[in-house]
C-alpha cells in the first residue's frame, strides 16, 4: 500500500519532488541515462524526455497499487479500544503506509470531524456510491441537540451553530463576537487576494455556563484546560469555551444564566475582560482560518503562521462596546510587542529561525508566541505579496504528511531569502520605531 491522495493534488506534488531529486542527482541520472544507449547532453530534447519517462512511469506504478484515493466516499467499520465495534462515513483525507509498514488512514465526515485509523482498528473499507455531502445547519443541530442533551439550546448565526447552557444573552454575545471575526477576516483575505474558498460546513462553538464543565469536556478530548479559557479542537473541529461573565459574578448582581445581552457586554467590555476576550477572537480566528483553508486543518503547516495570524486579529479594542472590534486587527499588539522587545533583549540565538522550525512551542512558549506575532506583523507590513506566496506554498502540503524543521525553513527561506542578517536588521528596526508609538 501506497500513500492515495487526488490525481490532482498527487501529481504535483509528486513530479516537483520528483524533478528536484532527479536534476539535483545529476551524476546518477547521466549514468541511467548513458546505460540506456544514449550520449547526448543533459539539456537535449532527447534526455528531457527520457526523464518524463520515468516520472511518470513511477506516476503510473503509484496509482496503480493505491487503494483510496483523496476525497472518496468511504464507510470505515473499525474497532474501539474499548472493543466496540463502529462505523464512520466519510471522505478520505489520506490513506498511507507508515515506515513501520502500519498503515494510517484518514476520514473527514459530514460533520467536519476528523477521524484517523490504525490498521489494527480497522475491520473494512467500503467505498459508498453516493458522493460525499457536507452536514447541512439543520443536520448539525441535531447532531448536538442529540449529543449534549435537553439542558443546552443552539443558536445559528450566518456561519456558526452554538450549542449553550449559558443565559441566552451570553450566547447572543458570542455569536456577534464571532461573526464579527469572521467579516473581518474576510476582509483581510480579500485584501491580500488571498483568494481562499468559503466554508463548507457550519462552524460549531460549545458554551459551557462555567468553567469546571469546560475542564470536564476538555478531558474527553485528551488535554488539561485548567489553565485556559477557551480552546479549538483541530480533530472534531469545534471551538470550546464558558460563560466569561461567570468570572465577574461578584460584581454582578445578576445570576450568569438570567444574564441579558446588554449586561453581558457591560460587563466584558471592562478592561480587566480584555484578555479574556482576546483569548476567544484568538481561538475563534484558529477556527476560521483553519475552516477556510488558510491553513491545513489535516496538517502538516507552519505553527508559527497559524498562531501570529490568530494573534494579529485579537488584539483587543478597550472602547469596544463588547472588548474587541475589527478596528483592532492590525494594530499593535501590546502585550505580545513587550514580549518581543523583552525576549530580544537577551540576545537569543537564531530566535526568528527557531520559531519557524518549531512544530510544537516546547521552549521560552510565550516567547515563541510574541515571536510569532512579531513575524505575522512585520511581514504583513513590509513584504505582504510574499506573505501570500508563501501561504500559498505551504497550504499545498499532502494531508498528515511529514513537515521537517529543515522543510520549514527551506520553505520560509524559498520566499523570502536566505539573508538573515538583512532580516534582522530590517525587523528590529520595524519594531524599534513601532515601539515609539
Amino acid at each position: 500500500m501506497t500513500k492515495s491522495f487526488a490525481l490532482s493534488e498527487f501529481i504535483p506534488h509528486f513530479a516537483d519532488d520528483c524533478l528536484t531529486k532527479l536534476l539535483s542527482s545529476y551524476r546518477s541520472l547521466d549514468n541511467i541515462y548513458n546505460n540506456a544507449g544514449f550520449s547526448t547532453g543533459l539539456n537535449s530534447p532527447m534526455k528531457r524526455n527520457f526523464v518524463n519517462i520515468i516520472i511518470c512511469s513511477l506516476l503510473l506504478v503509484l496509482l496503480q497499487t493505491s487503494e483510496l484515493f483523496s476525497q472518496d466516499s468511504v464507510t470505515v467499520q473499525w474497532k474501539s479500544s474499548d472493543n466496540q465495534e463502529k462505523t464512520v462515513c466519510g471522505q478520505v483525507l489520506a490513506d498511507y503506509e507508515l515506515d513501520n509498514g502500519d498503515r494510517l488512514l484518514s476520514v473527514e465526515d459530514s460533520f467536519g470531524q476528523i477521524h484517523c485509523f490504525r490498521q489494527h482498528e480497522i475491520i473494512s473499507v467500503t467505498k459508498n456510491e453516493e458522493p460525499f455531502k457536507k452536514a447541512t445547519s439543520q443536520e448539525m443541530i441535531s447532531l448536538l441537540s442529540e449529543e449534549f442533551g435537553a439542558s443546552f439550546k443552539t443558536l445559528t448565526t450566518e456561519h456558526f451553530v452554538i450549542v449553550y447552557n449559558t443565559s441566552e444573552g451570553y450566547a447572543a454575545w458570542c455569536g456577534k463576537l464571532f461573526e464579527m471575526i469572521y467579516d473581518s477576516f474576510e476582509r483581510y483575505q480579500k485584501k491580500r487576494n488571498l483568494d481562499l474558498k468559503a466554508t463548507d460546513i457550519p462552524l460549531v462553538a460549545v458554551l459551557f455556563s462555567n468553567k469546571k464543565e469546560l475542564m470536564n469536556y476538555a478531558a474527553q478530548d485528551g488535554f488539561d484546560a485548567s489553565s485556559i479559557v477557551a480552546y479549538f479542537h483541530r480533530m472534531n473541529n469545534r471551538m470550546i469555551l464558558y460563560d466569561l461573565s461567570e468570572e465577574e459574578s461578584k460584581i454582578s448582581e445578576s445570576a450568569p444564566k438570567s444574564r441579558s445581552y446588554r449586561q453581558i457586554e457591560q460587563i466584558l467590555s471592562r478592561p480587566q475582560a480584555a484578555y479574556n476576550v482576546a483569548t476567544i477572537v484568538h481561538e475563534a480566528t484558529h477556527q476560521i482560518t483553519f475552516n477556510r483553508n488558510m491553513i491545513l486543518r489535516s496538517g502538516p503547516f507552519p505553527l508559527w503562521l497559524s498562531e501570529g495570524t490568530s494573534m494579529y486579529f485579537e488584539t483587543p479594542d478597550k472602547n469596544a462596546s463588547n472588548g474587541w472590534s475589527s478596528r483592532g486587527s492590525g494594530k499593535p499588539n501590546i502585550l505580545r510587542l513587550k514580549l518581543l522587545i523583552e525576549y530580544f533583549a537577551m540576545r537569543p540565538i537564531e530566535p526568528i529561525q527557531n520559531v519557524i522550525r518549531e512544530e510544537k512551542f516546547m521552549n521560552h512558549v510565550d516567547y515563541s508566541y510574541a515571536v510569532s506575532w512579531a513575524l505575522f506583523y512585520y511581514l504583513n507590513a513590509k513584504k505582504p505579496k510574499q506573505l501570500v506566496q508563501y501561504i500559498n506554498l505551504v497550504r499545498q502540503k499532502s494531508p498528515f504528511s511529514v513537515y521537517s524543521p529543515q522543510e520549514r525553513l527551506d520553505d520560509f527561506e524559498a520566499v523570502f531569502g536566505n539573508d538573515w542578517k538583512k532580516f534582522y536588521k530590517d525587523f528590529i528596526r520595524f519594531f524599534e520605531k513601532l515601539q515609539k508609538y
